[in-house]
């Protein structure tokens, strides 16, 4: 077999071929209930502010404003009432609620309480639903945690990104190294139940031994849970650093490398990109990746909802456009795609690889088909490439396929799907269309 290039593209979400939403997708996304199977629902929040703009970052972000961050607050509750009394919500437990961005944590403990104390008052939430806010360090301090605590958050994501001075300011994020270890022995000392960081590999000029010594400083902290990304820039930036990024080839030993030090530190890798210590696996990852998927409803301009009221969408990107549709009664929703059984189906085995097995029984109770008749020519294929391996009642991903989950994942895209990009290559970052629609029930009043 020749050497197959490994897909750098994320894949985040299914399906993908998304269109403009018309009046008759609104109703639908209102009246409609998603597959009655499935029991759990993750609340996603978008805070698109940041106290800096990070090239590297391909998710709704725009520098922080005062004045417009208010209108924002305000404008989400707005759009969060909407769904009140939605039917998806009977006989169903909300059990993971995420803030993230653009920057989660410039949402003010004040705010946090205003939202928490919304979705507590209209939506089922389950009595131990995990809160996570995804965080800069540098919007963080004693304070700020002891009252986020305080609010029910119960999971903090910090975007440490690297210990190492000179690999942060290659991508212009130097001005947080000297509180990394800092914050995080702040949010232990508080209490979270679980707290998590994010960190990057693959900088300009980095080597494995490098890699080595940061991770260690990263192990010392003793996260609960450790999300690792290879660079992925665009831009100037990207111009700048490209040639000076490590091959394919260093890139794919450094991630076995993660991942042996981090499993011989007792970290479980539960998902592609995922480490966590064992019993802290955050519930909303788990919701978003394993089998079988749950359902998704997010809030706020460029948040995406993954299957909620039998659709899948995303939401207005441009943040003061986001707030005038959201103040004049419309709904914020601007692509998306009704779901059909067999795009269900292939949302099960998209998302399902990245968590390194894919349970064969569980998908007969679902959709009463056999996973290797219905999937036959991909696992064929798959297995061929020894990327995938059958172990009884389920399929794994081998160690020499996790390297290329989101190749593997796209093998199971349906042909409509599978020339389409993920979100965050929609050029979604000024696209508004030439009309919106209002919910079901105003439409009717």
């Amino acid at each position: 077999m020749s050497k197959i290039s490994v897909e750098r593209e994320f894949v985040e979400t299914y399906p993908v071929k998304w269109e403009p939403l018309k009046q008759d997708d609104i109703d639908k996304i209102f009246t409609k209930k998603s597959f009655e199977k499935l029991k759990e629902i993750s609340l996603y929040v978008h805070m698109p502010f940041c106290p800096f703009v990070c090239e590297f970052c391909y998710f709704g972000k725009r520098l922080f404003n005062k004045s417009l961050y208010e209108k924002y607050i305000e404008a989400l509750k707005k759009e969060i009432i909407m769904f009140k009394d939605h039917p998806d919500f009977r006989n169903r437990k909300i059990t993971a609620i995420y803030v993230g961005g653009g920057t989660g944590s410039i949402l003010t403990p004040r705010h946090a309480k205003e939202l928490f104390e919304l979705f507590r008052e209209i939506f089922p939430l389950n009595n131990e639903v995990e809160i996570t806010i995804e965080s800069h360090p540098l919007t963080l301090n004693h304070d700020k945690l002891l009252e986020y605590k305080k609010q029910g958050v119960n999971r903090i994501c910090i975007g440490i990104q690297s210990f190492d001075r000179r690999n942060l300011k290659s991508i212009d994020r130097e001005n947080h190294h000297h509180i990394n270890e800092k914050i995080i022995q702040t949010c232990k000392e508080i209490g979270f139940e679980k707290v998590g960081i994010d960190l990057i590999y693959r900088f300009p000029r980095q080597t494995i031994t490098n890699l080595i010594k940061d991770l260690e400083k990263c192990i010392e902290t003793s996260p609960d849970q450790i999300s690792v990304y290879s660079l992925e820039v665009r831009g100037t930036l990207l111009e700048t650093i490209l040639s000076e990024m490590p091959s394919d080839d260093v890139d794919k030993e450094m991630f076995y490398r993660i991942k042996g030090l981090l499993e011989d530190h007792d970290y479980i890798h539960f998902e592609q990109c995922d480490f966590a210590k064992p019993g802290k696996y955050s519930r909303y990852s788990s919701n978003v990746w394993k089998t079988p998927q749950q359902i998704t409803l997010g809030f706020g301009a460029a948040a995406y909802s993954d299957y909620f009221g039998n659709y899948s969408w995303t939401n207005l990107y441009p943040v003061e456009k986001y707030i005038d549709i959201v103040n004049k009664g419309f709904f914020p929703g601007v692509l998306g795609i009704e779901i059909t059984k067999e795009e269900l189906m292939a949302r099960y085995m998209v998302l399902g690889s990245r968590c390194m097995n894919i349970d064969k029984k569980l998908f007969y109770n679902l959709f009463d088909v056999k996973i290797d008749e219905y999937f036959a020519n991909q696992l064929e294929k798959l297995m061929d490439y020894g990327w995938i391996e059958d172990s009884n009642n389920e399929y794994v991903i081998t160690k020499d396929g996790i390297y290329y989950i989101n190749n593997i994942s796209k093998e199971f895209y349906t042909k409509p799907n599978q020339r389409e990009k993920q979100p965050k290559h929609k050029n979604l970052y000024n696209f508004v269309p030439k009309s919106f629609h209002k919910k079901y029930f105003n439409k009717r009043k």
